[in-house]
């Protein structure tokens, strides 16, 4: 009896270091899996800041332009003059366009001898 006893506490050390040995192995399994998904986070940040940067700057080009183009298109040629001396830049295409067919004010202003301050537009090259 005692020695079956000796005999199943024997097969249960075995047993237990078994488990141990196969913990051992899944931790370092774990341990090479976290490792390698640390890694292709990184890379993968990398990547998308990288393209973030691109966007970012593809972004500023783009303002830089539209700043450039309105700049062209609001810059005022003409400065029209109250009869109070009141100046006010305008663009005379937008004045002209403004003037309905039925009150061609501006349009008729423009072809007239009216006095008007034109001002040169400046080249963007």
């Amino acid at each position: 009896m005692l020695n079956t006893s000796v005999r199943r506490s024997l097969d249960d050390l075995a047993i237990i270091q078994q488990r141990v040995a196969n913990q051992g192995r899944f931790d370092d399994r774990l341990r090479t899996l976290e490792t390698e998904f640390k890694a292709q986070l990184l890379e993968q940040k990398a990547a998308l800041t990288a393209l973030l940067q691109k966007q970012e700057e593809e972004i500023r080009k783009k303002e830089e332009q539209a700043r450039a183009l309105a700049e062209l298109a609001f810059d005022s040629d003409v400065t029209l003059v109250a009869s109070d001396g009141t100046k006010v830049p305008a663009k005379k295409a937008v004045l002209v366009a403004a003037s309905c067919s039925e009150t061609p004010f501006f349009e008729r202003m423009f072809g007239s001898s009216m006095s008007e301050t034109q001002i040169r537009r400046r080249r963007v090259r």
